[in-house]
Protein backbone atom coordinates (compact mmCIF):
# COMPACT_ATOMS: atom_id res chain seq x y z
CA UNK A 1 0.00 0.00 0.00
CA UNK A 2 0.99 3.84 -0.66
CA UNK A 3 0.48 6.71 1.35
CA UNK A 4 0.89 9.75 -0.59
CA UNK A 5 1.16 12.95 1.50
CA UNK A 6 0.21 16.58 0.12
CA UNK A 7 1.05 16.74 -3.45
CA UNK A 8 1.63 19.99 -5.16
CA UNK A 9 3.12 21.06 -8.77
CA UNK A 10 2.13 22.56 -11.93
CA UNK A 11 -0.32 21.66 -13.71
CA UNK A 12 -2.95 21.00 -11.05
CA UNK A 13 -6.57 21.97 -12.44
CA UNK A 14 -8.32 21.98 -9.50
CA UNK A 15 -8.82 25.11 -7.90
CA UNK A 16 -10.07 24.49 -5.06
CA UNK A 17 -6.90 23.43 -4.06
CA UNK A 18 -4.97 26.10 -1.81
CA UNK A 19 -1.97 26.41 -3.51
CA UNK A 20 -3.39 26.74 -6.75
CA UNK A 21 -5.67 28.91 -5.93
CA UNK A 22 -3.79 31.15 -3.53
CA UNK A 23 -1.23 31.12 -6.45
CA UNK A 24 -3.88 32.29 -9.05
CA UNK A 25 -6.01 34.69 -7.00
CA UNK A 26 -2.86 36.56 -6.23
CA UNK A 27 -1.54 36.11 -9.92
CA UNK A 28 -5.26 37.98 -10.75
CA UNK A 29 -5.08 40.73 -8.45
CA UNK A 30 -7.06 38.96 -5.81
CA UNK A 31 -6.75 38.55 -1.75
CA UNK A 32 -7.38 34.84 -1.56
CA UNK A 33 -9.48 33.83 1.57
CA UNK A 34 -7.55 31.40 3.80
CA UNK A 35 -8.71 29.94 7.27
CA UNK A 36 -6.48 30.55 10.08
CA UNK A 37 -3.17 28.89 8.96
CA UNK A 38 -2.35 27.03 11.61
CA UNK A 39 -2.78 23.66 9.78
CA UNK A 40 0.45 21.44 9.68
CA UNK A 41 0.80 19.71 6.49
CA UNK A 42 3.06 17.14 4.98
CA UNK A 43 3.84 18.71 1.32
CA UNK A 44 5.60 16.75 -1.74
CA UNK A 45 6.59 17.83 -5.22
CA UNK A 46 4.53 15.93 -8.14
CA UNK A 47 8.14 15.00 -9.94
CA UNK A 48 9.07 13.75 -6.55
CA UNK A 49 5.83 11.42 -6.20
CA UNK A 50 6.10 10.21 -9.37
CA UNK A 51 10.32 9.41 -8.72
CA UNK A 52 8.75 7.28 -5.63
CA UNK A 53 6.34 5.28 -7.54
CA UNK A 54 9.10 4.54 -10.21
CA UNK A 55 10.82 3.18 -6.94
CA UNK A 56 7.99 1.11 -5.97
CA UNK A 57 7.27 -0.56 -9.28
CA UNK A 58 11.19 -1.34 -9.39
CA UNK A 59 11.49 -2.99 -5.34
CA UNK A 60 11.69 -6.36 -4.59
CA UNK A 61 10.19 -7.89 -1.65
CA UNK A 62 7.59 -4.77 -0.67
CA UNK A 63 4.52 -6.88 -1.07
CA UNK A 64 2.63 -5.83 2.02
CA UNK A 65 4.37 -3.11 3.29
CA UNK A 66 2.94 -0.10 3.46
CA UNK A 67 4.96 2.73 1.69
CA UNK A 68 4.82 6.51 2.98
CA UNK A 69 5.68 8.90 -0.29
CA UNK A 70 5.54 12.26 1.76
CA UNK A 71 8.43 14.97 2.57
CA UNK A 72 8.76 13.77 5.97
CA UNK A 73 8.64 17.77 6.83
CA UNK A 74 5.06 19.70 8.23
CA UNK A 75 4.68 22.92 7.09
CA UNK A 76 1.85 25.25 8.34
CA UNK A 77 -0.74 26.42 5.23
CA UNK A 78 0.10 29.81 6.44
CA UNK A 79 3.75 29.34 5.80
CA UNK A 80 2.84 28.03 2.42
CA UNK A 81 1.13 31.19 1.45
CA UNK A 82 3.39 33.59 2.56
CA UNK A 83 5.68 31.92 0.46
CA UNK A 84 4.07 32.34 -2.20
CA UNK A 85 2.92 35.49 -1.41
CA UNK A 86 6.93 36.31 -1.77
CA UNK A 87 7.24 34.36 -4.63
CA UNK A 88 5.04 36.58 -6.57
CA UNK A 89 6.15 39.88 -5.16
CA UNK A 90 2.23 41.06 -5.56
CA UNK A 91 0.98 43.62 -2.96
CA UNK A 92 -2.40 41.77 -2.36
CA UNK A 93 -1.79 39.39 0.93
CA UNK A 94 -4.21 36.75 1.89
CA UNK A 95 -7.10 37.33 4.40
CA UNK A 96 -6.41 34.80 6.77
CA UNK A 97 -9.17 33.96 9.26
CA UNK A 98 -11.42 34.71 6.46
CA UNK A 99 -12.38 30.86 6.50
CA UNK A 100 -13.54 28.17 9.11
CA UNK A 101 -10.42 26.08 10.04
CA UNK A 102 -11.82 22.40 9.50
CA UNK A 103 -11.02 20.91 12.97
CA UNK A 104 -11.67 17.08 12.49
CA UNK A 105 -8.58 17.59 9.84
CA UNK A 106 -5.73 14.89 10.56
CA UNK A 107 -2.07 15.95 11.02
CA UNK A 108 0.12 12.83 9.23
CA UNK A 109 3.54 13.30 8.66
CA UNK A 110 5.77 10.32 6.22
CA UNK A 111 7.92 8.40 7.89
CA UNK A 112 10.41 9.08 5.48
CA UNK A 113 13.47 6.80 7.15
CA UNK A 114 11.61 3.90 6.56
CA UNK A 115 10.91 4.79 3.04
CA UNK A 116 14.49 5.25 2.40
CA UNK A 117 15.07 1.96 4.42
CA UNK A 118 12.65 -0.37 2.27
CA UNK A 119 12.77 0.95 -1.49
CA UNK A 120 15.93 3.35 -1.43
CA UNK A 121 13.64 6.64 -2.05
CA UNK A 122 13.85 10.07 -0.45
CA UNK A 123 11.93 13.18 -2.21
CA UNK A 124 14.73 15.71 -3.42
CA UNK A 125 12.83 18.90 -4.35
CA UNK A 126 12.90 21.58 -1.71
CA UNK A 127 9.74 23.64 -0.85
CA UNK A 128 11.34 26.53 -2.22
CA UNK A 129 11.79 24.93 -5.30
CA UNK A 130 8.83 23.32 -6.04
CA UNK A 131 7.27 26.33 -5.16
CA UNK A 132 8.77 28.11 -7.55
CA UNK A 133 8.51 25.83 -10.50
CA UNK A 134 4.85 25.78 -9.81
CA UNK A 135 4.69 29.82 -9.38
CA UNK A 136 6.30 29.52 -12.50
CA UNK A 137 3.80 27.45 -14.31
CA UNK A 138 0.55 29.28 -13.10
CA UNK A 139 2.19 32.31 -14.80
CA UNK A 140 3.05 30.76 -18.17
CA UNK A 141 -0.93 29.41 -18.02
CA UNK A 142 -2.73 32.31 -16.55
CA UNK A 143 -5.01 32.48 -19.60
CA UNK A 144 -6.25 29.19 -19.20
CA UNK A 145 -7.60 30.24 -16.01
CA UNK A 146 -8.59 33.61 -16.54
CA UNK A 147 -12.12 32.47 -14.62
CA UNK A 148 -11.41 29.98 -12.87
CA UNK A 149 -10.91 32.14 -9.63
CA UNK A 150 -12.66 34.34 -8.08
CA UNK A 151 -12.14 35.44 -4.41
Amino acid sequence: MTRVFMVYGPAQHDVSKLIPYVTLSLLQGHAPKIASGSRMVDWIFVDDVVEGFLAIAGAAGIEGATIDIGSGKLVSIREIVENLEQILSVNKRASFGALQDRPLEPVRIANVTETYSTIGWSPITSLATGLRTTVDWYRQHLGEFSRAVNS
